[in-house]
């Protein structure tokens, strides 16, 4: 829902979408990262009112990477293609902690077995 709130929030702002491709997940102790990869293309004040909208979000959204390029002049505005990743965070529930702790046992037990085996 809150992704389908930053789409939202991007053509709202006047943007044109272009990408927005969610990533894998990364797992933290305690959380997941949920990254997105977006480029939209633009007003450069579009731009910035989107990121200032995402920021009012009742979510933590983080933007990083920022790319800015691409600047043309069309009926008398400047546009520019804007791409970048948003990441949002969200909770793990008890049995993925659990779940994740045990594949991360596995996986160092597997690589300390081949490291000793060299």
């Amino acid at each position: 829902e809150l992704l389908r709130q930053v789409a939202n929030l991007a053509r709202d702002s006047g943007l044109e979408v272009l990408l927005f491709r969610q990533k894998p997940e990364t797992f933290q102790d305690l959380y997941a990262e949920v990254p997105v990869e977006v480029s939209v293309r633009g007003g450069y004040h579009q731009t910035a009112l989107f990121f200032d909208q995402v920021r009012h979000l009742d979510r933590i959204v983080s933007i990083a990477d920022t790319s800015i390029k691409n600047p043309q002049v069309e009926a008398g505005q400047t546009q520019i293609d804007a791409s970048f990743s948003a990441t949002t965070y969200r909770f793990l529930s008890e049995e993925e902690r659990e779940r994740i702790a045990k594949e991360k046992a596995e996986a160092e037990k597997k690589n300390g077995k081949r490291s000793g085996a060299s």
